[in-house]
């Protein structure tokens, strides 16, 4: 997982690209992304591998997570491949009945990016009507 989602190259960066969202980096030149990989990865690396563990938990993982109070709103791509729609569905479940999922369809990791209109009328809604 580290050598996807801490990517230290141009090429690893276009990879984890891919996988996260449908527009491609093919237009951005290897010496911007080399510097881009250079500035957001190679800083607190050994941190960021920790954090890295504690996502890629199993669903049979002992989790200590207390009773949240407040509503919970998860937004999903459909087509997300870093993290599939049956994570989500696992999550939900996991933090249980206050917990709302929406799936926003034909995007991937990044649905705040690839439809962002759709991912803000989500957003407001859930904030305009919260009870917490």
């Amino acid at each position: 997982m580290a050598d996807v989602m801490l990517p230290s190259t141009a090429a690893d960066l276009r990879r984890l690209s891919e996988l996260a969202s449908t527009r491609s980096l093919s237009y951005v030149p290897d010496f911007v992304l080399n510097d881009f990989c250079r500035k957001m990865y190679s800083e607190n690396r050994g941190e960021k591998l920790q954090l890295l563990k504690g996502l890629s938990l199993g669903r049979d993982d002992t989790v200590n997570l207390s009773q949240l109070r407040q509503e919970i709103l998860l937004i999903w791509g459909d087509q997300d491949l870093v993290f599939p729609l049956r994570m989500a569905r696992e999550l939900k479940e996991i933090l249980g009945e206050r917990t709302r999922l929406e799936v926003i369809e034909e995007t991937s990791h990044l649905p705040q990016l690839e439809k962002p209109n759709e991912f803000n009328a989500i957003l407001m809604s859930f904030l305009c009507t919260s009870s917490s």
